[in-house]
């Protein structure tokens, strides 16, 4: 299949056939300066430190994702830019992956010094999921245009297993109803929001679990997932 487009940026986004995710290519250039990006920020973070730990865990998702893409291990496109057909390495994240992806390298670029390249690679990352979301719901892409730009405390100690509860939560909810974004937005705000009940719960049923384990929380991990329906 060949894709057709106008754009003169080298990421392309395109919403996944059930809207649970996006799709993004790009070159093998500009996805190795994405995975040189995600590490710079990723390596200030100490990957044994309670509170950092999970943060270094979900760049490590990230990074793995994009280089195992730029090898070619994941989609493979052909597009026609003008008269030139290029071939672009992708890879479908579903939205709360991306979004809190994103949120993070946002957070950590304020405390870690990028260079110019690298930023303009963070920018364009930014650019194109705005992009996408904007196309594809207009009415809820503000909020979660927020959550890009860094909306999302992520210095909680179970950073890690709250993604992994975020993520299982969004896959649940009904395919193809662009209401689920707007569902997205408070399960994010609901989720990572210390004061918020259901965080205060979750965090009460992790130190039981924990307890009951004779373990650290940050030991526990979810093994189980629902399925993936882009």
């Amino acid at each position: 299949m060949t894709f057709k487009t106008n754009s003169t940026f080298m990421l392309q986004g395109f919403v996944t056939k059930k809207g649970t995710g996006i799709q993004l290519f790009g070159d093998y250039s500009d996805l190795g300066l994405l995975y040189e990006t995600i590490h710079q920020l990723a390596n200030v973070l100490d990957e044994h430190h309670e509170r950092t730990a999970g943060q270094h865990q979900l760049l490590m998702n990230f990074a793995y994702e994009v280089r195992h893409t730029r090898q070619g291990n994941r989609l493979k496109e052909k597009f026609k830019l003008e008269d030139d057909e290029i071939t672009y390495f992708g890879a479908q994240f579903t939205w709360v992956d991306i979004l809190i992806f994103t949120s993070l390298l946002r957070s950590r670029a304020g405390y870690c010094m990028l260079d110019k390249l690298q930023q303009s690679s963070l920018y364009l990352l930014e650019h194109v999921i705005e992009r996408t979301l904007r196309k594809y719901v207009p009415v809820h892409a503000e909020n979660l245009v927020s959550v890009i730009n860094g909306a999302i405390p992520f210095d909680h100690p179970y950073t890690f297993l709250i993604y992994q509860k975020t993520h299982s939560e969004f896959l649940l909810l009904p395919l193809g109803n662009k209401a689920r974004m707007k569902t997205l937005y408070n399960l994010l705000w609901e989720n990572y929001h210390p004061f918020s009940k259901p965080h205060v719960d979750f965090v009460k049923q992790l130190e039981k679990t924990a307890k009951e384990n004779a373990c650290k929380v940050i030991e526990l991990e979810q093994t189980e997932f629902p399925e993936i329906v882009w």
